[in-house]
């Protein structure tokens, strides 16, 4: 016999109404809470002060930032066509935020806004999908507004938008597990992605073309841009990706970076080197094909436990070592280490089956 039949009931009554089903809900003085919770499964009703996930559709800038405001975690923006001229918006909840209709939401900073969206802590598992992110006032300081879009936690994914033509970077990532996809990212001031300690990162299918319109520095012991820079990143997969005539190297990973897969790219026609591994350790670059960058195709430089495997490496410039190399595997000059195993020296490395002229071991850094 439950309590209420015995006569026991005490505090009242706890009225709701959820989904026009009006139910009360007796609190007893055995069980109250499991009495709630079970009357919350039975009829829909949420104790008092729960938060209930929500799909809002927006078409104005008050309303979109009214929807940012009002919904609760795990909610889901859509953002009709049209041009929106919001920014340095900070996300500390899950949310989804998408176009109706993919790239024809606009999101213009007019390089007023220092960024369009940092998702911070608290916005784990969240979406962003199908927008156009354009002329924010990103910088390329990575200690300030480094991108227009910023990613500061985990498991976040950003697919199918474009970002381009603002000021410094592009995207930027800090969390681990992200998932990059089918985005386009070009035209941006410095480069088009800059991830840094994103380990798992998973970025597929992206087109990153034209970046560094700045032209900030590419090479040496300043350079920092690049049409995508992975540093102190371990167990990315970077497959499927194009990466054309960047004012750069198309893609650098650098900084004791560890277990990066690079399988299955195309760099073509960028002011540097297609692929550049740096002062890293057990990277797979696989099946890629690096064709008519202004430096090597494919130059690995103090990094160990890696392997080079049937990538096709053709018509690079190679202007360091006047033409004469497509891929080059080299020591570092500089001394370092790391716990993964890095250690600036090339060793145990395997280079097999690549279509083009090889230089291993010895050659200094570009």
């Amino acid at each position: 016999m439950y309590p209420e039949e015995s006569g026991t009931i005490v505090g009242g009554t706890n009225e709701g109404v959820h989904m026009g089903t009006r139910a009360v809900v007796r609190i007893c003085q055995s069980g109250g809470a499991v009495a709630i919770v079970l009357a919350s499964f039975l009829y829909g009703v949420l104790p008092s002060g729960a938060a209930q996930s929500t799909t809002v559709t927006v078409g104005s800038d008050s309303q979109f930032t009214t929807a940012l405001r009002s919904a609760s975690s795990g909610s889901t923006i859509v953002v009709k066509d049209g041009t929106y001229r919001v920014g340095e918006i900070n996300i500390s909840k899950s949310l989804t935020i998408k176009a109706q209709n993919n790239r024809k939401a606009i999101f213009d900073g007019q390089k007023q806004k220092k960024f369009a969206f940092q998702f911070r802590g608290g916005s784990s598992n969240s979406l962003l999908q199908g927008l156009v992110i354009k002329n924010y006032k990103s910088t390329n300081n990575p200690s300030i507004n480094p991108g227009a879009v910023l990613i500061s936690t985990n498991n976040v994914q950003v697919l199918k938008n474009t970002i381009s033509y603002n000021v410094g970077g592009g995207l930027v990532v800090y969390g681990k597990n992200v998932k990059v996809s089918e985005n386009t990212i070009a035209y941006n001031g410095a480069g088009g992605i800059r991830a840094h300690t994103a380990d798992g990162l998973q970025f597929s299918k992206n087109v990153v073309a034209y970046n560094n319109t700045g032209d900030f520095i590419y090479y040496g012991a300043q350079g920092s841009v690049a049409g995508i820079k992975l540093t102190k990143t371990n167990g990315a997969n970077l497959s499927g990706n194009y990466f054309y005539r960047n004012n750069s190297t198309g893609l650098w990973v650098d900084m004791q970076s560890s277990s990066v897969t690079i399988d299955r790219n195309v760099s073509a026609e960028n002011e540097l080197h297609g692929i550049f591994y740096e002062i890293s350790t057990k990277g797979t670059i696989t099946n890629n094909v690096a064709v008519k960058n202004v430096g090597l195709g494919i130059n690995m430089i103090g990094s160990n436990r890696s392997t080079i495997n049937t990538n096709r490496v053709r018509n690079n410039q190679d202007i360091r070592h006047n033409g004469h190399y497509q891929m080059l595997v080299g020591d570092d000059a500089r001394q370092c280490s790391n716990p993964n195993g890095s250690d600036c020296n090339s060793h145990n490395n395997t280079v097999n089956n690549n279509g083009a002229e090889v230089q291993i071991a010895g050659m200094p850094m570009l």
